[in-house]
């Protein structure tokens, strides 16, 4: 558990250090039907995805809707609405992004 922890660390500071300094980074909050919710950070390309229980980055993927992915896990984001696949925690079905979303600067 904590080699995943730490690997997960790298991969966020590797997704950070590949951002431009200028680029727009934007953080929603996601509350789903069930009671679960989880924060979405966007960085371009990727998406971090953190949970109660883990954090996953994630590429995005072709298609009409925003689509982000990896082997295991799947996040589609259509305007507000949102589904998180194959991570813990879950299911993150009907989700909806909280009225407090904020975009920052990386």
């Amino acid at each position: 558990m904590r080699s995943a922890s730490i690997k997960l660390a790298a991969a966020a500071a590797t997704l950070a250090a590949c951002v431009p300094a200028n680029a727009h980074s934007e953080s929603v909050e996601y509350a789903c039907g069930n009671g679960v919710s989880f924060r979405a950070m966007f960085h371009g390309d990727r998406v971090v995805l953190t949970t109660a229980t883990a954090r996953y980055v994630l590429r995005r993927r072709g298609g009409s809707l925003e689509r982000y992915g990896s082997a295991k896990t799947a996040f589609v984001r259509d305007g507000e609405d949102a589904v998180l696949v194959g991570a813990a925690g879950g299911p993150y079905e009907n989700c909806s992004s909280a009225r407090n979303s904020t975009p920052t600067s990386a």
